[in-house]
């Protein structure tokens, strides 16, 4: 299934692309590139409970309190797998609601096998999940991560902005900014594992391993990955990180509709600007380096 529009609810309201609130079921194969706004506000699904979610993905521009590019909220023993977001998630409600990649506040739920490259604005603000409280495993972010812009003072992290679970085989490399940071976790009373950042953009870490550029490239530096079943190294896609082997790769060959001079927007090979005319569509990518 999927979903192509504008699709709004009330601020305490359940809102999703695909469905508002999900009591334990299955949900499969589908997609949202539409606009999302509500309460706890997902791209797939807004509350979900015991449910399970495969296969699904976000391109649309999400808006709530807690927010994610899949799910809003994620309880009691809920999955989320194969899944990706690429939309911009936003805190837009007053209060320490939090914003993530694929699941805003992930409570009692799993999280494996998924990865973010949209920008991600709120309270607790993570490029997997805002805040954690149980599992997230196999996943990556390669998308900014910040505050809401009325939040003075809150927690971003490349995978997590408030940690109180287990993060297992993951990494960032996307930039990280606000008053409390970490390249993995900003806040962490949980367990970190096998986790590794880009260390020139995050330079204040709770838990994970950083690693330079270079080292980023190279499957040795992955400790703990499996790269039998589901990680793999594929340069020749233009992508010189791991990626996972059962999603689309987040760099595809596509036509430069924005006229820089190379790059393909991302931190490890950002947009060029040669003249006055690349500067001047710099505007259409801001959460692009």
């Amino acid at each position: 299934g999927m979903v192509d529009g504008t699709l709004s609810s009330l601020s305490n309201d359940y809102a999703g692309g695909i469905v508002g609130y999900s009591d334990g079921g299955s949900i499969e194969n589908c997609y949202n590139t539409g606009t999302v706004s509500g309460g706890t506000t997902g791209g797939i699904v807004g509350n979900n409970d015991s449910g399970s979610i495969e296969n699904c993905y976000n391109t649309g521009i999400i808006s709530g309190g807690n927010t994610g590019g899949i799910v809003g909220s994620n309880y009691d023993g809920g999955n989320i797998t194969n899944c990706y977001n690429t939309g911009t998630i936003n805190r837009i409600l007053g209060g320490n609601y939090s914003a993530g990649g694929i699941v805003g506040n992930n409570v009692g739920g799993s999280i494996a096998s998924c990865y973010n490259s949209g920008a991600v604005s709120g309270y607790f603000s993570g490029g997997i999940a805002g805040s954690n409280s149980n599992r997230i495993e196999n996943c990556y972010n390669i998308g900014m991560i910040s505050l809401a812009s009325t939040v003075l003072s809150g927690d971003a992290g490349g995978i997590v902005g408030s940690n109180g679970g287990n993060i297992v085989n993951c990494y960032n490399t996307g930039a990280v900014l606000a008053t409390n940071t970490g390249g993995i976790a900003a806040s962490n009373a949980g367990n970190i594992e096998n986790c590794y950042y880009f260390a020139a953009i995050n330079l204040y870490v709770k838990g994970g391993i950083a690693l330079t550029l270079e080292e980023l490239k190279m499957q040795d530096s992955y400790l703990g990955f499996d790269f039998e079943d589901i990680w793999a190294m594929d340069t020749s896609i233009g992508y010189p990180f791991p990626v996972l082997r059962h999603l689309t790769s987040p760099v595809q060959e596509e036509e430069n509709f924005y006229n820089f001079d190379g790059g393909n927007g991302t931190v490890y090979n950002p947009y060029r600007v040669s003249n006055i005319y690349h500067l001047n569509h710099v505007r259409n990518v801001p959460n692009a380096y």
